[in-house]
């Protein structure tokens, strides 16, 4: 899927998956970014962002934790 491929004025699923240093982005069920960056090692924040340019709605939004807390993990 390209990003030219996506239909707009529909609802999309945006996943994003980050364990350690490893974060996947997935539209609609397909990943579509896999990368490294250990910009953000520890654990419980989130934050959104579109360009200023953009019209953006968000729904449904949730985050769950997906392994047991790292030690050096403050709560």
């Amino acid at each position: 899927m390209s990003f030219h491929s996506i239909i707009a004025y529909l609802w999309h699923e945006i996943t994003i998956s980050h364990s350690g240093t490893k974060i996947v982005a997935s539209l609609d069920g397909k990943p579509m970014i896999e990368l490294e960056d250990s910009t953000f090692t520890v654990a419980g924040k989130v934050g959104l962002w579109v360009k200023a340019d953009g019209k953006t709605a968000f729904d449904n939004l949730w985050v769950a934790r997906l392994g047991p807390r790292a030690k050096d993990q403050s709560e």
